[in-house]
């Protein structure tokens, strides 16, 4: 999209968001709505407020958007939640994939967890590009699940869904923990923000939600983001692929530069998902991992295929028992918790540092450890006190503690598990 089409930015919103600035007139015309930030005539609700006195992210219109070319959307005639893809139609296959599993019998087939594309829009003041429309999900795993029989159903769902494509000679190619969404929307108890989901629109406190086993109806999981994904005619046409680009970048087989298997390289990305998911984040879940550990084996020859991963899961479903399902997860604290999570994280950091610099203490590390911590918190749980100032500290105290909140705010969105968005290909 030329930069002489549409403006590189403005005071309050970012490069990449000024193209959906740009497109919300033909959006508007073809019965999509975006945020008040995303509208041309926008002025932010902090502009009367002081700079120094707020976060941007604490405004329902603070929130930017939610990668580069993915956009949060509604639908005017049903109010039905919608999230808008900006494609290259010569790179992106997308919509071709899409189609083929959309019509019947295919889309009317439980196995089936492709994620639907409910129309394509074609600009035309950029004839190059599509934008994909979808139904709004969320991530998979913005909670933490609570009975096993959640787990099940999870792994259920995603063995399913892998096999589904398989047997109809289609490779995902690019499985990873944010290529895969619930259908969740209705277990909020409260609005939430489309582009940080866990949090309410004003963004200072965690949304209310009910429980996945207290669901009024199934949960449904999807694999999205198939800009990479590969599909072959019939078994014997199928051959080997080399990647562009990768959710999971620890498959064994891609430390060369030689095409490697796609269905295999499926099996070895779901499997990470289970390997770094799952069973560091629950106690009780080991009747998965010797099927996990198949699943990342290093020769890809040696990987069950995602026909022998259904059957052996069905044999593991079937050894636990109603009452067995029914049991809470035991959940791993220090991957749930945030707080233990950044304290972790920069206790890391500082023992990186130190090999580089035994001596060096940086005073102004503690102040970003401290920051990061407090920011991390819901506001009603942040420590208000401060360490009284040293002497010659106060000459710029209010720009450089400006700057660490913006800059932590950055980490935080990137960091932070259960902040994490429905993001369809797009990266932090």
């Amino acid at each position: 999209m030329s930069s002489t089409i549409v403006p590189d930015s403005d005071d309050n919103r970012l490069p990449h968001e000024m193209k959906w600035v740009y497109l919300q007139p033909f959006l508007r015309s073809r019965g999509f709505e975006m945020r008040a930030r995303f509208q041309p005539d926008w002025v932010p609700s902090w502009s009367s407020k002081p700079k120094s006195s707020f976060f941007p992210w604490e405004y329902e219109d603070g929130q930017w958007a939610i990668s580069h070319n993915v956009m949060d959307a509604v639908r005017v005639d049903d109010t039905l939640p919608v999230i808008l893809k900006l494609v290259v139609s010569s790179e992106d296959h997308s919509e071709q994939h899409a189609a083929y599993f959309g019509r019947p019998p295919l889309s009317d087939n439980p196995r089936n967890h492709c994620i639907p594309v409910l129309d394509v829009l074609r600009p035309p003041e950029i004839p190059d590009y599509a934008i994909l429309v979808m139904r709004r999900f969320i991530p998979w795993n913005i909670w933490p699940f609570r009975r096993i029989g959640e787990a099940v159903d999870f792994f259920q769902q995603i063995f399913d869904g892998l096999a589904f494509m398989h047997e109809h000679h289609f490779a995902h190619v690019d499985i990873g923990r944010r290529n895969i969404v619930m259908d969740g929307l209705h277990l909020y108890k409260e609005a939430h923000h489309p582009a940080s989901p866990v949090r309410v629109p004003q963004g200072h406190r965690h949304a209310r939600h009910r429980e996945r086993y207290q669901s009024d109806r199934p949960i449904r999981y999807y694999y999205i983001d198939f800009d990479s994904s590969v599909r072959f005619e019939a078994w014997e046409q199928r051959q080997p692929v080399r990647r562009r680009r990768a959710a999971v970048k620890s498959v064994p087989e891609e430390a060369s530069d030689e095409p490697c298997d796609p269905f295999a390289l499926d099996v070895y990305c779901l499997g990470t998902i289970l390997v770094e998911d799952w069973l560091p984040a629950y106690k009780n879940v080991d009747f998965i991992r010797p099927l996990a550990e198949d699943m990342v084996q290093v020769n890809p020859n040696l990987r069950p295929t995602a026909a022998q991963i259904v059957s052996r899961f069905t044999e593991i479903r079937a050894s636990l028992s109603d009452k067995h399902l029914r049991k809470s997860l035991r959940l791993v604290r220090e991957y749930h918790d945030p707080d233990l999570m950044a304290r972790k994280l920069l206790d890391e950091y500082d023992k990186e540092m130190a090999k580089d610099n035994p001596t060096s203490v940086s005073s102004p590390r503690r102040t970003l450890r401290d920051v990061l911590t407090a920011l991390w918190r819901p506001r009603h749980m942040r420590d208000t006190t401060q360490t009284a100032p040293q002497e010659g500290d106060c000459q710029n105290e209010g720009r450089s503690s400006q700057h660490e909140r913006e800059d932590t705010s950055a980490a935080l969105l990137c960091t932070s598990t259960h902040d994490s968005t429905f993001v369809e290909g797009g990266k932090c």
